[in-house]
């Protein structure tokens, strides 16, 4: 079964799970992603480390006026285009994803011993 580029198998019900291959699914299932413990901090913090790193590199200049909204959209899209995440699907773009990406993000930036990460 072949659905816009990509393969699709699904288990049927009978059969025992033996293992991630038995399921492959494409990006636009819309499956549910996992809860993050502290993920507002997380995405608080990934603006400023992000946010900081764009200034110095003199790619952004961010004002007091500009909304949450619009600086975590910069911050996905600057992160997309320095190619350290990989793009979300068009039917998946949102704010509520990029925030998800965020906290995914700085979670593997921020040393084991962090306390957001506790």
């Amino acid at each position: 079964m072949q659905q816009q580029g990509y393969r699709i198998r699904r288990r049927l019900p009978d059969q025992p799970i033996a293992g991630d291959d038995m399921v492959w699914h494409t990006p636009h299932t819309g499956m549910a992603m996992k809860k993050i413990r502290n993920e507002s901090a997380l995405v608080r913090e990934a603006l400023k480390m992000i946010m900081a790193d764009a200034e110095k590199r003199e790619v952004a200049e961010f004002e007091p006026t500009d909304s949450a909204a619009l600086k975590i959209e910069y911050c996905y899209r600057l992160l997309v285009h320095d190619k350290k995440i990989v793009p979300l699907a068009h039917d998946q773009l949102g704010l509520p994803n990029y925030k998800h990406v965020l906290a995914r993000w700085v979670m593997r930036q921020l040393p084991e011993d962090h306390p957001l990460l506790k």
